[in-house]
């Protein structure tokens, strides 16, 4: 298919047609995020807009920031209440860092809290435990306008590109949204900084008046990384970014993070299913399960050597182009049986132990502490996955060129919550750049 002139994504898009009034022509544009899922704005509400305004505080007076880490998350705990009024913990302490310039990868099934805990990093959603400190403050002790002044420096990119981008308004006047709201630019400044984004990201300055629904996704999503941007962020979350894109625009998008990681310096939270595309994005890797971090290391340490079963279960659950998918199956029915719990009534002890083939006692009466794997620790003997059909020079199908070289990630330490790491055998993998 020939693509579209002004659609470097290679997707149908609709002609521009005739274009209805633009709402946001007024100053009064969107301050709430309307047509935004809810909570996903991080704008002030519409009628306290003023009075922000005027009672924000000066930049040379505020207090300064800390960036030798750019996010740190310790115990964190999010409860919520069911239907019917039973509560349940949707994240039970977690605790991660992330430094400047580093991706850290977020995976697990869907409902293991991933999402949730990016939101209470970012204080969109309420915690009832643990400390958030962004660039050194502790979010819980910011009163509302210094946090709100906190918010241009933490971004979020949204999992569907379409439903978190005003309809009403034009795409100039989306991605300008933020250096109105904040107070970073002139109006006669801000076309020239949004025009100067969009080259950036890749948008062809004719898409500046046009409306989103006459975007392809891929164009959507990247005018969704330009809004996230251009207060320039020391930490951007990505929700998933890439999930509801078609493969081939997946790769773009993919690759243009990267790039922009590089050249703007940015820390990314990055939150998906697809152990693949986390590779090669991340510089290190968390696996949540049921609420808890199970396992965290560098993203290569982890792909060659899981020490959690549950680990081992998602690398070798990722899909190749050979004939060992058979073998790897029956690899990933051993190591992820059964259904997941529900969290209404997780189980006793290691909330793993349901599903592990390597449960004992003392994984249903006692949950795991994270215990640091040393070099070469380990004492059974490494079973060979590309034996089994799940492994080799290819195991996990994306090399990990994309991973940002701003942080030592192979320093940083390989920890596991797993009363009997020790005695699993760890997959000896051997992950070679693809040809």
């Amino acid at each position: 298919m020939t693509p579209h002139p002004q659609n470097p994504d290679g997707e149908g898009a609709n002609p521009p047609g005739q274009q209805p009034p633009d709402p946001s022509d007024q100053e009064s544009a969107n301050p709430s995020g309307r047509g935004v899922a809810r909570g996903q704005g991080f704008a002030a509400p519409r009628q306290n807009r003023a009075r922000d305004r005027t009672r924000r505080p000066d930049k040379e007076t505020a207090q300064p920031e800390d960036e030798t880490t750019v996010l740190s998350v310790r115990d964190l705990v999010v409860r919520y209440e069911s239907h019917d009024g039973k509560p349940f913990t949707a994240v039970n302490g977690v605790s991660l860092d992330i430094g400047p310039g580093e991706t850290f990868g977020l995976v697990g099934e869907t409902g293991c809290g991933k999402s949730t805990l990016a939101r209470a990093a970012l204080k969109l959603t309420p915690s009832q435990g643990g400390q958030v400190r962004l660039l050194g403050r502790d979010l819980a002790e910011l009163d509302r306008r210094e946090l709100r002044r906190m918010r241009r420096r933490c971004q979020m990119i949204f999992q569907d590109p379409r439903g978190s981008l005003d309809p009403r308004m034009s795409v100039g006047r989306i991605i300008g949204e933020p250096l109105r709201v904040h107070d970073l630019a002139d109006r006669s400044d801000r076309e020239a900084k949004v025009r100067e984004m969009m080259d950036l990201v890749g948008l062809p300055s004719e898409l500046f008046d046009r409306r989103p629904v006459q975007l392809s996704g891929g164009q959507q999503q990247r005018v969704g990384i330009a809004r996230a941007l251009i207060t320039e962020p020391a930490l951007v979350v990505c929700d998933e970014p890439v999930s509801a894109l078609d493969v081939s625009i997946r790769a773009q998008i993919l690759n243009l993070l990267a790039d922009l990681r590089d050249r703007l310096d940015v820390a990314f939270l990055f939150i998906a299913h697809d152990l693949a595309v986390v590779r090669h994005l991340s510089d290190r890797v968390g696996v949540m399960y049921l609420g808890r971090m199970v396992e965290e290391a560098p993203v290569e340490k982890l792909f060659a050597h899981p020490r959690h079963p549950y680990t081992q279960g998602l690398v070798a659950a990722i899909l190749h182009a050979d004939t060992g998918g058979h073998e790897r199956l029956q690899l990933v029915e051993r190591l992820a049986a059964g259904e997941i719990p529900s969290l209404l009534d997780p189980p006793d002890g290691c909330a793993y132990q349901t599903r592990c083939p390597y449960a004992e006692d003392v994984c249903r009466t006692a949950v795991p502490a994270i215990d640091v794997v040393a070099e070469g620790a380990g004492s059974a003997e490494a079973v060979d996955v590309a034996a089994e059909g799940a492994g080799g020079p290819d195991t996990v199908g994306v090399t990990a060129e994309g991973a940002s070289n701003s942080v030592d990630a192979e320093s940083q330490p390989h920890q596991v919550a797993c009363h009997r790491w020790p005695e699993i055998p760890a997959p000896a993998t051997t992950l070679e750049p693809q040809s």
